[in-house]
């Protein structure tokens, strides 16, 4: 017995050991994305274990706790979904049952759909969680460690979906990025300013030429450069709201000829319908969403010269967001002039969302317009 019992402290003292070393290997500039993926998840297990929602990172910043799950969990999609998703039902599990739902009801309405996940935090910040990790000196750029994730859109956009994936642009523009314009708050668990105005060019970009778009030069809004101040959520969650605040430099935008007056961007008779999570919502919606005038609604009003639709949820954008433009759709009338869906959402709802399930947009067809 009293061998067992030493051969049994000897196998929790090696996986201790092995766990130990993994995370060291990971803290590393060599650190495979394998690697990162473990890391994370142990982070997560050790926040989750001890009941907290966040985990602490280098320099104040700080890292939602499952955000850090999906990162590490593995392959999240197909037959593996079950596995690892938080959704409430099964059959509600697989992303991809979802997306594609949704997909073919849009095109059977003529209205183009932009899958646009917010990448995950740590994935542009890894620097910033793993203790050890730097980046490059020139560059200030991180090697990019979520390949789970880069299958999943390559498999979709191989189903017709066009999914616009920010991680390369924000991982990129990290090299230009000052102390008051990172691409994430440091101590809440949203993008910045900087990333909404980021992601609202790259839509611009992709819908350069859709005859549905403003053709006029002039627009409706203009811009100028201010500053927002807040306690970040995950400060409020670890601290209370101690004082201590994220200052971060934003776009406002503002009516065309008085660039004093920050301007409402939401229109419902908009072509463009912005969908999704309280990423759509954050610095657009003051309150508890931290600010107005700088979100991306805001931004992507300023790019493409037009009101923005909105229909965002606090909470999750991927079976809600859906029922909310399920709802609106109930009025025959409402999609009858739309283009264009943008679904936004953080990356972490393909496996942290209470589901994935299907949901009816509308009734009622009609033929496919022009772009």
């Amino acid at each position: 017995m009293r061998t067992t019992a030493i051969l049994a402290g000897i196998a929790i003292l090696a996986g201790f050991v092995a766990t130990g070393a993994m995370m060291a290997k990971a803290a590393t500039d060599e650190a495979t994305a394998a690697d990162f993926q473990r890391f994370c998840m142990a982070k997560f297990e050790k926040a989750d274990k001890a009941n907290k929602s966040y985990v602490e990172g280098k320099g104040g910043w700080m890292f939602l706790a499952k955000g850090l799950r999906n990162v590490g969990v593995g392959k999240f999609w197909g037959d593996d979904a079950v596995k690892v998703s938080r959704a409430a039902k099964k059959k509600w599990a697989d992303p991809i049952v979802g997306i594609m739902d949704f997909k073919e009801q849009l095109d059977k309405l003529g209205i183009e759909l932009i899958l646009m996940p917010v990448p995950p935090k740590a994935v542009v910040y890894p620097d910033m969680i793993c203790e050890q990790l730097k980046a490059d000196a020139k560059t200030r750029a991180v090697p990019r460690r979520d390949t789970n994730h880069q299958e999943f859109y390559k498999l979709l956009r191989g189903k017709g979906v066009n999914v616009l994936d920010l991680t390369d642009q924000f991982i990129a523009a990290r090299k230009d990025a000052k102390e008051d314009t990172p691409l994430y708050c440091k101590t809440d668990s949203h993008w910045s300013p900087r990333a909404c105005e980021i992601a609202a060019a790259a839509i611009r970009k992709q819908l350069d030429g859709r005859k549905w778009l403003p053709a006029s030069k002039d627009s409706p809004f203009a811009a100028r450069n201010d500053t927002v101040e807040f306690t970040g959520d995950l400060e409020k969650i670890a601290r209370g709201d101690t004082g201590n605040k994220d200052k971060l430099a934003a776009r406002m935008i503002t009516v065309s000829g008085n660039d004093a007056k920050v301007t409402d961007t939401v229109d419902s008779s908009s072509p463009v319908i912005l969908m999704g999570d309280s990423h759509c919502l954050v610095f657009h919606a003051g309150g508890d969403m931290l600010a107005s005038g700088c979100g991306l609604a805001d931004q992507l009003a300023m790019e493409l010269k037009t009101g923005i639709d909105l229909i965002g949820v606090k909470g999750s954008g991927a079976r809600p967001a859906r029922r909310n433009l399920m709802e609106n759709a109930r009025d025959e009338k409402y999609l009858g002039g739309k283009k264009l869906v943008i679904w936004c959402l953080a990356a972490r709802e393909f496996t942290e969302a209470q589901g994935w399930g299907k949901v009816p947009i509308a009734r009622r067809r009609r033929s496919a317009g022009s772009k």
